[in-house]
């Protein structure tokens, strides 16, 4: 995700303006709208993996932290790609959930 370091609320580091990664999201967001993006958590981290259509059969993925400034770009993958990703994403956090249920009802 190329994502510009605008200021939102930025900390001054040497001179140098930085933001965090969900501020540089949300300043995407602004500007471009929310078509063609998806986050999602990775359950048991505070990570986020960000998937954004770069073409139409292709994703750029990004792992990144909300609260830190680094991100990791983990490459393009295609539609089916995507897809199986998501599911997997989203069956991991259920099941994450779930498990956190069962503790709480203990």
């Amino acid at each position: 995700m190329r994502l510009k370091k605008a200021s939102a609320n930025p900390q001054r580091n040497n001179n140098k303006i930085t933001m965090n990664n969900v501020e540089r999201i949300a300043c995407h967001i602004a500007k471009h709208g929310s078509k063609g993006i998806l986050i999602n958590t990775i359950p048991g981290t505070p990570n986020w993996i960000v998937c954004e259509r770069i073409s139409q059969d292709q994703w750029k993925l990004t792992l990144c932290n909300p609260q830190k400034t680094s991100s990791y770009n983990l490459g393009i993958i295609n539609d089916n790609t995507h897809a199986s990703l998501w599911k997997e994403l989203l069956h991991a956090e259920i099941n994450h959930k779930l498990s956190m249920l069962k503790i709480a009802k203990i």
